[in-house]
């Protein structure tokens, strides 16, 4: 007997899914020329981005200028780098000149 009440009660629950699923479908099938058709609208519809670049900007001047800070050779550096190389060069010719000449 339970298995006899178990297979209906089996059998009630498909047909109420199956019953369901129709529901469903039927629905789907009312909507879909609808969702197509704006789909069909989005993939048509040209899109215009404007984007303002004035802050990106200040911020990249700003970024370079600070960059350029700290990555140049003061001046200084360099004149003292120069006369060192032309002491150093000098003293090399005078050696040079001194035991081969």
């Amino acid at each position: 007997m339970t298995e006899n009440l178990s297979q209906r009660k089996l059998l009630e629950i498909l047909t109420h899914e199956i019953e369901v699923l129709r529901i469903t479908s039927k629905n789907i099938n009312e909507v879909a020329p609808v969702i197509a058709e704006r789909l069909n609208e989005l993939k048509n519809t040209k899109i215009v981005a404007r984007v303002e670049l004035t802050e990106l900007k200040a911020i990249l001047l700003e970024f370079q200028n600070s960059l350029k800070k700290q990555v140049t050779i003061p001046n200084w550096f360099l004149i003292f780098v120069s006369i060192i190389v032309s002491i150093l060069s000098l003293q090399s010719i005078w050696l040079y000149a001194k035991f081969f000449g």
